[in-house]
């Protein structure tokens, strides 16, 4: 499997969000993660699209190849309004333990997730 990229922007509405956590399942499973794997992915986007949501809506890219997978949200045209709070606190410690790999920027949200062999 070649690098793929998809991109899913949707409303900034929490309602949406299950639609995002369909879209991040189809595609993990399309690159043979384990179930287990799929599942830390469906929680891991839900938890990063709120702490994104903005009214402006939210764009999703995936990047995915056979190996890995790497998901990135943004709040089109602005930055992502982090609220300090303890739930916030909360929501970057469950990324931390989900996924191999975490980044928070005031531009993104940056997931990864490796296939394991």
């Amino acid at each position: 499997m070649n690098r793929e990229e998809i991109t899913l922007t949707i409303p900034g509405k929490p309602k949406y969000i299950s639609t995002v956590r369909l879209t991040t399942s189809s595609i993990a499973n399309k690159i043979c993660l384990d179930i287990d794997c799929i599942e830390d992915l469906r929680v891991a986007i839900s938890e990063a699209c709120n702490i994104a949501i903005d009214e402006r809506g939210i764009k999703i890219d995936y990047i995915v190849d056979e190996n890995s997978i790497e998901i990135k949200v943004t709040v089109p045209e602005s930055k992502i309004n982090y609220k300090s709070d303890q739930s916030l606190n909360l929501g970057k410690q469950i990324l931390s333990t989900l996924m191999d790999e975490v980044e928070f920027t005031e531009d993104f949200i940056l997931l990864r997730k490796f296939a394991r062999e």
